[in-house]
């Protein structure tokens, strides 16, 4: 499963590589990996209910 550790190395990755304009769409498309994420965690179909994207991790530029 995706941790959270692996979705910053990997948008730190892209982020690096780009313009601001190539950050923004990796954020747009972890917005959306991360909505699917929280579903999941939410209705308690994986190892790790309870996890939030909103306890001090911020994803905006």
């Amino acid at each position: 499963m995706l941790t959270a550790d692996d979705v910053r190395a990997t948008r730190f990755k892209k982020a690096k590589r780009g313009s601001l304009y190539d950050v923004a769409q990796v954020d747009a498309s972890f917005a959306e990996v991360i909505a699917a994420l929280e579903a999941s965690w939410q209705s308690g179909n994986t190892s790790q209910p309870g996890t939030s994207w909103s306890s001090g991790t911020s994803w905006s530029p």
